[in-house]
């Protein structure tokens, strides 16, 4: 059959909005309305969840333990030679026993050029053992491989 023919309009354009249609569109227009009400206004905002603010002094810290990571890949603790990494676990071992408050900061301090993977083993120490105050101090002398990429000796 071809649209052109008068037969095919005989009856009249057909119509979009016939009567079985109209309810529809009402539901439509009732759904959009109802879904851009319930959509939140648009903001650029980044949600930040700041520390609450101090309130006086800070409470003295418990006491500090320093390890010394020499150029040797020497381990020392408050100045006292350790024989090795299990001795260093027993002495993080005692802090992280401590409960959070009272635990002692642990200060980092590798000295020349150490060894990266020497001081990632001070550090892996402390968080295994559940040292939660720890820093690490120095200069960043690391061993380098020429390129500024720490190497593990």
């Amino acid at each position: 059959m071809d649209i052109s023919d008068s037969e095919f309009w005989s009856a009249g354009p057909p119509s979009l909005l016939s009567a079985a249609m109209a309810p529809l569109a009402g539901v439509l227009l009732s759904l959009l309305a109802l879904w851009t009400a319930a959509m939140p206004a648009p903001t650029h905002v980044v949600a930040l969840y700041a520390a609450a603010p101090c309130r006086g002094p800070a409470a003295p810290s418990a006491a500090v333990r320093t390890v010394v990571v020499d150029a040797d890949n020497r381990l020392f603790w408050d100045g006292r030679a350790l024989a090795d990494v299990v001795a260093l676990d027993a002495q993080m071992r005692a802090v992280g026993a401590l409960p959070g408050d009272e635990q002692a900061e642990v200060h980092i301090q590798p000295h020349g050029p150490v060894a990266y993977g020497a001081v990632i083993a001070v550090l892996a120490s402390a968080q295994r053992n559940g040292v939660r105050a720890m820093a690490v101090m120095g200069e960043g002398g690391f061993v380098s491989d020429g390129r500024g990429a720490p190497i593990d000796e």
